[in-house]
């Protein structure tokens, strides 16, 4: 929406105290328009500022010369080793995989779920699925390798 001005004008008096110039009222109607217009800028602002990056696998690091919010969006993966590591603390870390589990000073943390690293190294607990799997079919399970009799 289009921020239509106001032009204020001053109430004129002469020296005999007559108005030769009604001025604009200050009314709920003028100041809740200003209000609007002034958030209407702000978030214009904002989203002008937006930029998007795609980031590579990896250690990434961005820098701003403004202080602004971020908005992360995920997509595909970054894989992180959680087991082989300290989660630092104070970082935002993002755990993908419904079939883990991370355990952090007590605290469990399963399937999709965001958490915060705490300095110590955590515990993974991997789940096995077996849903849709046939037992014995070679075709519904391909990684499974069968020998038969007589083969070498």
């Amino acid at each position: 929406m289009a921020y239509t001005k106001t032009y204020w004008k001053d109430r004129i008096k002469d020296s005999q105290g007559n108005i030769v110039q009604e001025g604009t009222p200050v009314s709920a109607g003028n100041l809740n328009k200003m209000e609007q217009g002034i958030e209407d800028a702000h978030k214009q602002m904002e989203q002008a500022a937006k930029e998007t990056v795609s980031l590579p696998y990896g250690l990434s690091v961005l820098n701003s010369p403004n202080g602004s919010p971020l908005d992360v969006q995920i997509e595909g993966r970054t894989l992180v080793s959680m087991g082989n590591s300290d989660l630092e603390g104070g970082k935002k870390y993002v755990l993908a995989d419904s079939k883990t589990a991370v355990v952090i000073d007590g605290t469990t943390y399963k399937g999709i779920s965001k958490f915060e690293g705490k300095n110590v190294r955590p515990t993974i607990i991997r789940t096995a699925n077996f849903e849709g799997k046939v037992s014995g079919s070679t075709f519904e399970n391909p990684h499974i390798f069968k020998r038969g009799k007589g083969q070498l």
